[in-house]
C-alpha cells in the first residue's frame, strides 16, 4: 500500500523556498513532513519564514525526531559524515514510519545504507 505521506529532504524544500512555491507542496495529494533537522537546515530567514507560514498554512507538518527507533537510524547513517542531518532524518522518519521519501542524491542514500550495514535501498 502506498503510504499518504512523504517526508521531504531540506533540499527539496529548498527548491519549493526559492520559487515561492510551497503551495504547490501543500495542492499536493499525499501529505509532506519535514523534521526539525531539515527545518533547522534552512538558514536564509526569508526562507525559514516562508517555511514556517506554510507549515503554519497547513501545506506541510514537522515532527521531532524522538522515538528510540529513529534515533537509533539517524546515528548509523552518520549525519554529518555521509549525509546531512537533514537527510539522515528525514531517512529515520520515512524508514521507521514506512512513509515515502523525497531527496535528491540517492546515490550518497544507498552508500549511506550500505556503510550503515543496512544493505542497498531501493528508489523506485
Amino acid at each position: 500500500m502506498e503510504s499518504a505521506v512523504i517526508v521531504a529532504d531540506t533540499s527539496v524544500l529548498l527548491n519549493f523556498l526559492k520559487i515561492g512555491r510551497m503551495d504547490l507542496i501543500g495542492k499536493h495529494p499525499r501529505r509532506f513532513l519535514a523534521t526539525d533537522h531539515v527545518e533547522n537546515e534552512i538558514n536564509d530567514e526569508t526562507q525559514r519564514a516562508a517555511f514556517r507560514a506554510a507549515v503554519a498554512e497547513g501545506q506541510l507538518d514537522t515532527c521531532r525526531v524522538d522515538d528510540p527507533r529513529e534515533v537509533e537510524l539517524f546515528l548509523r547513517l552518520g549525519p554529518g559524515v555521509r549525509l546531512g542531518a537533514g537527510e539522515c532524518s528525514a531517512l529515520a522518519v520515512a524508514v521507521t514510519r514506512g512513509h515515502a521519501i523525497a531527496i535528491d542524491d540517492n546515490r550518497a542514500v544507498d552508500r549511506a545504507f550500505r556503510a550503515a550495514g543496512l544493505g542497498p535501498i531501493l528508489f523506485t
